[in-house]
């Protein structure tokens, strides 16, 4: 009995001793957590707050953007408000490699992707809104400038004001975007379109591509006038809205190469034989 029972009180010993062990190195782990923790809460608060965006949101946002611009006017949203407004960041130049990268990451690793994208952001924020600002400054400039001998001075300004407000309301709309959890491109050339992606150019009075066989069979894209907005992830690039085109099949582009047609025949030069044959009949006479 005396062997038994000192065989147990050396067990409870060492397993009071094991508990004492695991207490100390429980206590050791939350320690640990507990700082890692805070570094986690530190980096978090070097970023940006990441935004959770429904598709359908942006989507409609996006269209909304486009009707917008339609009502302001037609001939600015091209490349230079996409290449200038709608980028992932304002730090980095415009043709930075950078982007290219996070884009592929995007397609493989999204959340690292969403991580780094943060990280860029988070920099500088007055730095970001300046370098906006001075982007929004330089789509009015470039864009003014193309119209600056078309327009007296009153409409001039107008039209400055218009493409102003339509750069803002691009960044504004872009500005959660750049946020999201999931990254967002435009495109303007899809490699694998169908009819679904676009919609023609919405011409006062000519709001469908005709249905004609055999203009249908001939359509093309001419130009496309606003981009849609693409979903990048796991491996593929989704788009979520329609491309607004100019089809060569709509009545207005038909029109217009017809004119042109008939400007090209009316330039050809006469031909001048009877010219020649006068002047072939005063060497004979000589």
């Amino acid at each position: 009995m005396k062997t038994a029972g000192s065989s147990l009180k050396t067990m409870l010993l060492s397993t009071q001793h094991k508990m004492e062990e695991l207490k100390a190195e429980k206590a050791t782990l939350n320690k640990e957590l507990q700082t890692s923790q805070g570094q986690l809460r530190n980096l978090e608060s070097f970023t940006v707050p990441q935004l959770e965006l429904d598709e359908s949101t942006i989507s409609t946002n996006f269209s909304d953007l486009w009707i917008f611009a339609l009502s302001e006017i037609t001939t600015v949203l091209k490349e230079d408000l996409v290449e200038k407004i709608l980028k992932p960041n304002y730090i980095l130049p415009e043709d930075s490699e950078i982007y290219g990268i996070l884009s592929h990451l995007a397609e493989n690793d999204t959340e690292k992707e969403s991580f780094y994208r943060r990280i860029l952001l988070s920099l500088s924020l007055n730095a970001e809104e300046s370098l906006l600002q001075a982007r929004v400054q330089t789509v009015v400039r470039n864009m003014s400038s193309y119209l600056w001998k078309l327009l007296s001075e009153t409409q001039h300004d107008s039209i400055r004001a218009s493409i102003e407000r339509i750069a803002l309301k691009a960044a504004d709309f872009w500005l959660p975007v750049q946020r999201a959890q999931q990254r967002y491109e435009t495109e303007f050339d899809l490699v694998d379109l169908e009819d679904d992606d676009w919609e023609p150019f919405p011409f006062p009075g000519d709001n469908a591509v005709p249905n004609c066989q055999n203009q249908v069979a001939r359509d093309k894209n001419i130009l496309t006038v606003f981009p849609c907005i693409l979903l990048v992830k796991d491996g593929n690039r989704d788009p979520l809205t329609r491309m607004t085109q100019l089809r060569s099949s709509q009545k207005l582009c038909i029109a217009a190469e017809y004119e042109a047609s008939q400007m090209s025949t009316s330039l050809v030069v006469p031909r001048r034989s009877s010219t020649r044959s006068r002047r072939k009949s005063i060497a004979h006479n000589n």
